[in-house]
């Protein structure tokens, strides 16, 4: 048998133990770059537009211009009535101006028309009726709601109120000058009535037609398609069958050249192909994948007519030779419901071609009692318009509405089922932009993003031999397609059996949650309905406490400016809302409404919100767990030693762990939050991470919200009750006839991750009422320039991925408690060509130990560590010149509760050993030695460091 030296054998078996408890971290800072995007898809729409005389100012009804024709500005607003005519021209009390834009970095200009009412006709307004018809308008209190809401106001509190025309033209002029739509969306317009020649009232009142074929939204496209636009003019009728038609032949390259009542010869001719038919936007995109997208825009000031059955019918079997779906029944018999039912159903079931159906103009009613914000699925983030059209009259109005509208299981049966793409009533120019961008996202393919996460159980700090049946499983949703910074998640406790976290449903068998192929099967039930973030205590009502309990270091000075704090303060309505300036102590913080949303209450950020205005409807979110393991506390339980294990009973156990949302949770053992934490960085950071997907989370996973990401520690020492029952909380006991106060106690611990670069403590021996121990914030180590402060040891500090370690060393000969941390990550390595020894501060590079009572810098080392720097003892090293955002690991050799050797390893590949000497008195001896024990070469995609 071969013999060994022992001194090599030992030296190897120690180097493996130091290998097997000091990791690296991966290269990347963030794991989140394995979660790609999909290739996008295409997307094309078409935008058919109304362009009858009931879109503007009066003159345009039938080819009249007598007294009888009445505008839209009084349709929908009643004032400029039909008496202040003037023949063939702008009414009197009508004017025009010419607007700008910018676009492919040119300036152009647009007329548009107005009418403008001053304050005094504005206070005024009575009930007004129609003078050709008798026809009753709205009344006073209801005109005056459209006008302000609707027109723009100027200065000296009079209106401007545009008519429809110009309400579009406006509307698409900010659509495509903004990034309100991507460039790679491709769209086409067509209008209706087709003119017939350049002549204003030349539209023909039966036909549609492309005024600009459907091409990519490039600068020089977009110039191109204003262009027809903002030259658009209005007259005569609203062929909607006929120009429906159009729009769809158009779509699918189908020829109506030469047919009756077909726009074909009047089209843009980049849109035919001579007489040969339209070149379909649609050629060789395969439209029923469901990586592409494609819909039918239709906006209408008025309902369909002037439809001929037979004319309408064959332009439709141009595209489909039968049409065998069933249509819309009754309304005006000219109108064609029944074949554009027809043929909406075709469009979208045979082509998947939605259609979007906008009506505009005060006959469409809106507001919530029509709108309902719904979830597509119950999982999804956010609620979508749907609009019930079943509370509409019978109809043209229900079938305009129907013809478009989207299904929903919560609304009636009768509502949809046609276009699918959606009905809105629009009446603003506002509410045009809307509609679009709610089309495009409808219309855009989506892909379903695959829940992830991973599984933990946690160590029992009651009974740390044995594990849990339970286990925890954080899952979270990556999207890389959304352009948005927060990624949402949950949380939810599961049974654990025969190694596999799921659903128990006897003694020897479990559903298991992961499947055979590795992904998280959704279908098997957590024992926390919903998980964590169905049983946030929210506000949804007007209470005089919130449900919710949040605390923050953040404190409002006398200045009403936002600073930290080294206590913790509660948010409540009553913090927020008082008339006590001395409760109310956020009254003046500026960001009130997202403290709000993350009450529960779903407040817009702008609004002026007051506690009699509260909103019913909930806010309800919670962020990805991806690092921040969930670590168990238990506050108090039994201990049975008498089985042949050690059970444990009546326990109350709390599960605490960090979301990237920017809070630290604290949840009991049935799933309820006990509490929240929101450090006052995080609302100075990341507020948006409290509202939902919205236009001001939007971003990249470049600069995705991290939160409080980092792992968290717990120190827990217990106390016995003379029940026998162990406790952190504080007890008394009767000896001697006296009796005695003892105390436990509950710390913990934990960083940020990419969160940022502070460290907080926490006193949880009482949950009811958390303590801020202290809070390690090297962003505040800074010189009066906003520079790093290089002789604040703080300074050299980088992202604090660093678990913390708990331990007691003798410190100045004294038994202290003391938190352990890496000097964490710097963001260079993010950049393939940093290199180390650039000149600079070298964060992360280093080690050090705090005070864990009060976090007091004790000491630091590493190749940074030149001086004490505000700790009270230092050590140099100069092979410490790599990040460390491992934890550092402990080890007790002698078993006398002390920590002995401390080992790590760095993003260079080196593994070090940290001596401490328990004997000495010293504080500048505690430290014995910093050892390098060795380099692990790495394949690393970086350049290598030095």
């Amino acid at each position: 048998m071969k013999s060994f030296d022992k001194k090599i054998l030992s030296a190897m078996v120690s180097m493996s133990m130091t290998l097997a408890i000091s990791h690296s971290a991966n290269v990347y800072a963030s794991d989140i770059e394995i979660y790609s995007n999909s290739t996008p898809g295409k997307l094309n729409l078409f935008l058919m537009l109304d362009t009858s005389g009931s879109m503007g100012y009066g003159r345009g009804y039938g080819g009249g211009n007598s007294a009888t024709d009445t505008s839209s500005i009084f349709q929908d607003y009643g004032i400029c009535t039909y008496n202040n005519y003037s023949d063939y021209g702008l009414r009197k009390d009508v004017s025009s101006e010419s607007l700008s834009y910018q676009v492919n970095g040119k300036v152009k200009s647009y007329t548009v028309n107005y009418c403008h009412i001053s304050k005094s006709q504005y206070n005024n307004l009575r009930n007004t009726w129609n003078p050709y018809d008798g026809t009753f308008v709205a009344t006073g209190d209801e005109l005056r709601r459209r006008i302000s809401n609707e027109c723009d106001k100027q200065a000296d509190n009079s209106y401007k109120c545009y008519d429809r025309i110009s309400r579009l033209k406006k509307a698409l002029v900010n659509v495509l000058t903004s990034d309100k739509i991507l460039n790679t969306i491709s769209l086409g317009v067509g209008q209706y009535s087709t003119p017939t020649s350049t002549s204003w009232n030349s539209h023909d009142s039966y036909s549609g037609r492309v005024i600009y074929p459907t091409v990519l939204l490039t600068s020089e496209n977009r110039e191109k398609i204003l262009e027809k636009i903002v030259e658009l003019n209005v007259y005569n009728g609203t062929p909607s069958a006929s120009a429906y038609a159009e729009a769809g032949a158009y779509m699918l390259g189908k020829n109506t050249y030469g047919m009756p009542r077909s726009g074909y010869s009047y089209s843009h001719a980049e849109s035919r192909d001579g007489n040969e038919g339209y070149k379909s936007p649609l050629k060789d995109i395969d439209t029923n994948s469901k990586c592409n997208g494609q819909g039918i825009y239709f906006l209408t000031d008025g309902f369909a007519n002037n439809s001929n059955s037979d004319a309408t019918e064959a332009l439709m079997k141009k595209s489909f030779s039968s049409l065998t779906e069933t249509g819309l029944s009754g309304g005006t018999s000219n109108a064609g419901w029944s074949l554009i039912g027809k043929f909406a159903k075709h469009l979208r079931k045979d082509e998947n071609i939605k259609t979007a159906v906008v009506g505009f103009g005060s006959l469409f009613p809106n507001g919530t009692t029509y709108v309902k914000n719904l979830k597509e699925n119950e999982d999804d983030e956010s609620a979508k318009p749907y609009y019930d059209c079943s509370l509409l009259p019978e109809g043209d109005l229900r079938n305009t509405c129907n013809w478009g509208a989207k299904q929903h299981k919560e609304l009636p049966a009768t509502v949809g089922g046609y276009g699918n793409g959606g009905f809105y009533s629009a009446q603003s120019e506002q509410d045009i932009i809307n509609s679009i961008v709610q089309f495009i996202e409808d219309t855009t393919p989506t892909f379903d993003s695959i829940a992830t996460g991973s599984p933990t159980i946690p160590v029992d700090a009651l009974n740390p031999i044995e594990l849990q049946d339970y286990g925890y499983y954080a899952s979270f949703l990556p999207k890389p397609q959304d352009s948005t910074k927060i990624w949402t998640g949950n949380l939810n406790k599961y049974d654990v059996f025969n190694g596999q976290l799921g659903k128990k449903i006897d003694a020897s068998k479990i559903i298991p949650l992961i499947k055979a192929d590795g992904k998280l099967d959704s279908s098997v039930p957590g024992l926390w309905t919903g998980g964590v973030e169905a049983k946030i205590p929210l506000g949804t009502s007007i209470n005089s406490t919130s449900k919710r309990t949040v605390f923050t270091n953040r404190q409002i000075d006398s200045n009403k400016q936002a600073i930290s704090s080294q206590t913790l303060t509660q948010v409540n309505l009553e913090t927020l809302f008082d008339a006590d300036d001395t409760k109310a102590k956020f009254k003046n913080d500026e960001q009130k409404n997202y403290w709000l949303n993350v009450l529960g209450y779903k407040v817009d950020v702008s609004s002026n919100v007051t506690f009699a205005s509260l909103p019913t409807e909930e806010r309800r979110k919670l962020g990805s767990v991806m690092h921040s393991k969930p670590i168990l506390l238990t506050q108090s339980g039994e201990i049975d030693p008498t089985q042949t294990s050690i059970t444990t009973s009546n326990r109350e156990d709390y599960l605490l762990f960090g979301t990237t949302q920017g809070a630290l949770h604290v949840v009991d053992d049935n799933g309820v939050e006990k509490f929240t934490f929101i450090p006052h960085e995080m609302m100075n950071k990341q507020k948006e991470a409290f509202l939902d997907d919205s236009a001001s989370n939007k971003g990249n996973t470049n600069d995705i919200f991290y939160g409080i990401d980092g792992q968290w520690t717990a120190f827990t020492q217990y106390v016995k009750d003379e029940s026998g029952k162990f406790t952190v909380k504080k007890i008394k006991r009767t000896l001697d006839e006296k009796e005695i106060e003892y105390s436990g106690l509950q710390w913990v611990y934990g960083g940020l991750r990419m969160g940022g670069r502070s460290y907080y403590a926490l006193d949880l021996s009482d949950i009811d009422k958390p303590i801020l121990k202290f809070h390690i914030d090297p962003d505040s180590a800074l010189n009066a320039d906003k520079t790093d402060d290089e002789n604040n040891a703080l300074a050299y500090m980088g992202e604090s991925w660093s678990k913390p370690t708990v331990g007691y060393i003798n410190w100045e000969g004294k038994k202290t408690l003391v938190m352990v941390v890496g000097g964490g990550y710097h963001r260079g390595y993010e950049n393939p060509e940093y290199n180390t020894d650039d000149k600079g501060v070298k964060k992360g590079a280093g080690i050090y130990i705090f005070n864990a009572n009060d976090g007091s810098l004790l000491w630091w080392g590493g190749v940074n560590a030149t001086k004490t720097k505000g700790s009270e003892a230092y050590t140099t090293n100069s092979d410490m010149k790599y990040s460390i955002v491992s934890q550092v690991n402990a080890i007790d050799r002698d078993s006398d509760g002390l920590l002995d050797n401390l080992y790590v390893g760095d993003l260079g590949g080196q593994v070090f050993r940290i001596d401490i000497n328990n004997n000495a008195l010293n504080k500048n001896n505690t430290v014995h030695r910093i050892s390098k024990l060795g380099r692990v070469k790495l394949e690393v995609r970086h350049k290598p460091p030095n």
